[in-house]
């Protein structure tokens, strides 16, 4: 079973809520570029036809039918 970071479960967490790359960026304070990078690794990580197919195969992959509820899908804001 292959392994994934924090980075990626919020992605694969936030792909399952319907969320585009745009908006994972904005949120993650990260260019929308570098999520659609993560996106398509996770897509060849998980042998996923499209973006939309990551969480289901996610699901397959580690046997889990319902997002983890031990992470944060985006980062908490920043109090500086």
């Amino acid at each position: 079973m292959p392994s994934f970071t924090k980075r990626e479960l919020a992605i694969i967490d936030a792909l399952g809520q319907n969320r585009s790359a745009k908006q994972i960026a904005e949120k993650a304070g990260a260019k929308e570029e570098t999520v659609r990078e993560q996106v398509a690794e996770l897509k060849e990580k998980l042998n996923a036809s499209s973006q939309e197919e990551i969480p289901a195969r996610f699901a397959d992959v580690t046997g889990w039918a319902n997002r983890p509820k031990d992470y944060a899908a985006f980062p908490p804001e920043s109090k500086d």
